[in-house]
């Protein structure tokens, strides 16, 4: 990532009396807002939320106030509820089946969950869009209550879950990543995700001081 790289060295979360409190830079709460605001985005799309004015049929909107109406607008929605796993494969890493080896129950148990599921998701990224201003012209600080823990621990998990399923990303495969030529566009993408990783490491830590 050149440059860029050597500025993902802040971001970590400590136990303050306030709560649990980070200084972020510019540059580190854009790419989290970024990432965010694209999983928010993919998650809109599943559950017809539209954007703009909103959609139509559902009557979810995305400005102020759309996790609200989110909820509302699936508050009906259980009985009539997705009963296969979504074709995106973000989104089927991010709502796995509950019972793989038995279709029946997993589709059983994906129509009275998740809509529900995405609509918790969803307003996970609002709260952490909401902690960061859209464009900072300096450091941003973050202060967490033992709630705003778990929302944030939640939504940085997601967006990392995102970005391992559009990336490829496996398990013990550091040497192809660390081996991909420095212009390549996805070795930058996989330092924001290792970045995350370290990220969540120090929230965690931060609950248990």
């Amino acid at each position: 990532m050149g440059d860029d790289e050597e500025r993902l060295v802040s971001g970590e979360f400590r136990r303050e009396e306030d709560g649990v409190v980070a200084t972020l830079s510019a540059l580190e709460a854009a790419l989290i807002r970024q990432f965010v605001s694209e999983l928010r985005m993919l998650l809109e799309a599943e559950v017809g939320a539209g954007s703009g004015d909103g959609d139509a049929e559902s009557g979810v909107g995305t400005g102020d106030g759309a996790e609200a109406d989110l909820f509302a607008a699936l508050s009906e929605l259980d009985e009539d509820g997705p009963v296969v796993a979504p074709d995106d494969p973000v989104l089927a890493r991010l709502l796995p089946d509950a019972y793989p080896d038995d279709p029946e129950s997993a589709g059983d148990f994906r129509r009275f969950t998740q809509d529900r599921l995405v609509a918790r998701k969803y307003a996970a990224c609002g709260t952490v869009l909401d902690a960061l201003p859209d464009l900072a012209d300096g450091p941003v600080l973050v202060v967490l209550d033992d709630d705003g823990v778990q929302v944030w621990l939640g939504a940085l998990n997601d967006v990392r879950l995102a970005l391992a399923s559009r990336l490829g990303v496996e398990q013990d495969d550091d040497a192809y990543w660390e081996g991909l030529p420095e212009d390549d566009p996805r070795a930058a993408v996989h330092e924001v995700y290792q970045w995350l990783g370290w990220v969540q490491e120090t929230l965690v830590r931060a609950v248990w001081e």
